[in-house]
């Protein structure tokens, strides 16, 4: 890798390991020497089956847990540095809370004093994600899923983040409310350059909102690349399998026989 290569890096991931321990069930090896970088600008998928360690990773990047071995190293920490939107957009707000104040109350304990910057910058946060005023003064339980997911992205992106990871961010909305998302999502990159970590077992929004995938098996990296390469013409047996796996129209699930 070259010095300018390596400016270009948000995020750089070497050795990643993590053993959790438990008093009944021993050592359990959730991550194993996992290795991944993004780039400025960028969107990485990572993959794999419920237990293969990619939320795991996502969290331990995110900050929210401790590797036992390995670096993370953000390369462009800006103030915002890491911010993570989760699969369940209600249980990430505070019900008792309105939109926009929630988001004023953030950007004051980031350092914004000034009310009129910070109405400023609320304005400018909620046009970002489609939003507006009359959503400011709703509190969660009266938006919608798709809302309440743009009101969580929003948040995320009000401290001007380097990364934003996404895990399992739209597996709870309706297809049609998945659509909207995502393309939000890719304009929001495009105007920003904000870098994406999508932590998704679905295949096929992995394909639309990542440039590059590594997929996870047990908690090792099985193969990675360009996300193009790795859906139409997977080398491992396990990437074959997990792509074999997904519904194709007309599916229909095999009845047992006795």
């Amino acid at each position: 890798m070259t010095a300018d290569s390596r400016r270009d890096l948000v995020l750089d991931v070497k050795g990643l390991s993590k053993t959790f321990h438990s008093r009944t069930g021993g050592p359990r090896v959730a991550l194993h020497d996992v290795g991944f970088s993004i780039e400025r600008g960028a969107s990485l998928a990572v993959v794999g089956e419920s237990g293969s360690g990619k939320t795991t990773a996502a969290r331990i990047v995110a900050g929210l847990e401790t590797a036992s071995a390995g670096t993370v190293d953000l390369a462009d920490p800006r103030r915002g540095g890491v911010q993570m939107v989760f699969q369940d957009p209600y249980s990430s707000l505070d019900p008792r809370q309105a939109i926009g104040p929630g988001l004023h109350e953030l950007l004051k304990i980031h350092g914004m004093r000034r009310r009129t910057e910070r109405s400023a910058r609320v304005t400018r946060l909620l046009e970002s994600v489609g939003l507006d005023e009359r959503h400011a003064a709703q509190y969660p339980a009266s938006l919608s899923g798709g809302q309440r997911q743009r009101v969580a992205i929003a948040r995320a992106l009000a401290l001007e983040p380097a990364l934003l990871i996404l895990d399992e961010a739209v597996s709870a909305l309706d297809v049609s409310v998945q659509a909207q998302v995502l393309n939000l999502l890719a304009d929001i990159r495009e105007r920003t350059e904000i870098s994406y970590l999508f932590v998704s077992h679905d295949l096929g929004v992995v394909r639309q909102v990542s440039d590059t995938c590594i997929v996870l098996r047990d908690g090792r990296l099985v193969e990675t690349g360009r996300t193009a390469d790795i859906l139409d013409s997977p080398q491992e047996t396990y990437t074959q399998a997990l792509i074999e796996a997904v519904p194709r129209p007309g599916w229909r699930p095999r009845r047992r026989t006795a």
